[in-house]
């Protein structure tokens, strides 16, 4: 990751923090959008926030991000965090990541999707599961790309080596 990068991270997840604990609309979540939205330069491009995707007759889900080109879904993105309940909901998390991945790949087969976790102040444990969790996540293809965040209780941060967050953004955009 670029020291641009690290620095611009560091100054979302000074507002993630200010915002965490009221996620109204996800407003603890924001940066990321822009964040996202400045990585793709292509005009054609646009980024919706919190579209409801119709995936079933049964079944839509509002995905924090979705990709549209030319009118197009290209590309959705989840965008969760883990903090002060973490231990206690880590299992419905999981559930819930691949259960809303298989239903948007059964409706919409040639869309990519993108999952991104905070994992805020975690125990080793739980940091250790959830690097384990989201590199299953692309290795088993339940996502096309996926990263995490983990900060620590100093609000220093990291992502894996090996699920860098610039990684994620070059995998949902490739070939559009």
């Amino acid at each position: 990751m670029s020291e641009e990068m690290k620095v611009e991270l560091s100054e979302i997840l000074i507002e993630y923090h200010k915002r965490k604990h009221n996620k109204r609309k996800d407003s603890h979540l924001e940066g990321f959008y822009h964040f996202f939205k400045q990585r793709i330069s292509d005009p054609a491009i646009e980024i919706k926030k919190g579209i409801a995707i119709q995936e079933f007759s049964y079944r839509s889900k509002r995905w924090d991000f979705s990709v549209w080109q030319s009118g197009q879904l290209r590309a959705v993105l989840e965008l969760k965090s883990l903090h002060k309940s973490a231990a206690k909901n880590f299992n419905n998390r999981l559930e819930e990541a691949v259960g809303s991945a298989a239903f948007l790949k059964k409706a919409y087969p040639d869309v990519k999707i993108g999952y991104l976790c905070i994992g805020d102040n975690l125990s080793p444990r739980l940091c250790d599961r959830l690097i384990k969790f989201i590199t299953d996540c692309q290795n088993q293809g339940w996502y096309d790309a996926a990263s995490c965040i983990i900060v620590d209780k100093e609000k220093g941060f990291y992502t894996p080596e090996h699920l860098p967050v610039d990684q994620l953004i070059q995998r949902l955009t490739k070939g559009f």
